[in-house]
């Protein structure tokens, strides 16, 4: 299904089917008083189905079965994922632009980045060896930067 689209195709895909969960949260939670973690239940759990019904689909639902490795993702699920999109969605909800939160939560791309690098040579058997040059590091202070703007100019 998603299999001719490169890693930018699927990148910029991801990032235009979210934005109705983005707007429909925040006014969910303004109209209607629909309560955040409400909202982030039935979207993760709709997520959930989704991809069970595209493995399924796919003949691949052997995959979801899980092994060490899963288990162990979905415990950090479980802590960190779940703090992780509850505050978010709270933070869309009580935002007075819904894109704020997102943006900020997405500037963690920039730290990602920094820290790739360093990963790729500590745990080079974990973390693939990532280019990182002025250029790389100009657009992420340039992101950090435009992240501080928003969130301060609010």
């Amino acid at each position: 299904m998603f299999t001719t689209l490169g890693w930018l195709g699927k990148s910029i895909t991801a990032s235009v089917v979210i934005i109705p969960f983005i707007l429909l949260t925040s006014s969910f939670g303004r109209v209607f008083k629909t309560q955040p973690e409400s909202m982030m239940f039935y979207w993760m759990l709709g997520t959930a189905m989704g991809i069970a019904i595209y493995l399924t689909s796919q003949g691949k639902s052997y995959l979801l079965m899980p092994d060490t490795q899963l288990t162990i993702l979905g415990i950090i699920g479980l802590t960190l994922g779940a703090m992780a999109n509850i505050l978010l969605i709270q933070a869309i909800v009580a935002s007075p632009n819904p894109g704020i939160p997102v943006t900020i939560v997405g500037a963690n791309s920039a730290i990602i980045f920094i820290i790739g690098p360093a990963l790729a040579i500590f745990l080079p058997a974990y973390f693939q060896h990532i280019k990182f040059d002025a250029i790389h590091l100009t657009g992420i202070l340039l992101t950090l930067v435009g992240v501080g703007i928003i969130s301060i100019h609010r």
